[in-house]
């Protein structure tokens, strides 16, 4: 690699975990650095991007802007020319992020789910996100496979041999022309200006913009009662907290409270 010359953020993470919140407080900053966002770079996420794009919704990759530039910046990474790829990437504990992503592709995904004016009925909705939680598997489960698949596999940067700061909310690794910052999305509020500012290298706090949520959205009120209500065996959320992925973002403290709440035993 040549002199490092020029730098580029990249907002580069798995879906349903706050991403657009991150863009646009960033964009609002006026930063003297291009920003990018994407959720897949590598050869098999940009693959899996263009099929569910035109198998399940049903439209064109090439029209799908996020696709475009997904394809643009891994010819940018794969030239390499003498950038500095300053990486924020976030995570979500998994069953959340799970129900968040059932609800954005709803329509697509589950259309029996919703009468003619769009409404949906909450037991059923429940019933099948229980279902889906059945066969969940780690090994093959995009959350918990998103690291490897993305993080290591285009940069060659394995995030499980960096120890994750679980007190802080975030950890930055530093591995030659990579700069990651790592965030947990349950501790942006708290962690943004603190964490980004460090990570950047700037003095001026940055504001954060809460952008895209989930409450503001159709089917909002809907969203909050299923989270609320959802539960499944304690042996299965056991199971989804032993993955690598939870146990190495998420205190062992933490991972209890997760599974007494979706498992609902006090």
């Amino acid at each position: 690699m040549d002199t490092i010359t020029d730098a580029a953020i990249i907002i580069y993470q798995m879906g349903k975990v706050g991403s657009t919140t991150i863009h646009q407080s960033l964009e609002n900053a006026g930063l003297p650095l291009p920003i990018y966002k994407a959720h897949f770079l590598s050869d098999e996420g940009i693959q899996h991007g263009e099929e569910f794009h035109q198998k399940t919704l049903k439209k064109p990759w090439e029209s799908t802007p996020h696709i475009q530039t997904s394809h643009l910046l891994r010819q940018k990474i794969r030239s390499d020319e003498p950038i500095q790829w300053k990486i924020i990437t976030l995570v979500r504990e998994p069953i959340s992020r799970e129900i968040s992503e059932f609800f954005q592709y709803l329509p697509s995904l589950y259309p029996e789910l919703l009468d003619a004016e769009g409404n949906l009925e909450k037991s059923r909705a429940l019933r099948v996100l229980q279902t889906k939680f059945m066969f969940y598997k780690p090994e093959s489960n995009y959350t918990c496979r998103w690291f490897d698949m993305e993080m290591k596999g285009m940069f060659g940067l394995d995030v499980y041999e960096y120890p994750f700061d679980t007190e802080a909310g975030y950890t930055i690794i530093r591995q030659g022309n990579v700069d990651l910052l790592i965030l947990r999305l349950e501790d942006l509020d708290k962690t943004f200006n603190r964490a980004i500012n460090e990570f950047l290298e700037v003095d001026t706090p940055i504001e954060m913009v809460k952008a895209n949520l989930r409450a503001e959205q159709k089917r909002g009120f809907l969203y909050r009662q299923i989270e609320q209500d959802f539960t499944i065996r304690s042996a299965l959320c056991q199971k989804i907290y032993s993955s690598q992925y939870a146990t190495h973002f998420y205190a062992a403290a933490e991972i209890a409270k997760f599974i007494q709440k979706w498992s609902g035993e006090a």
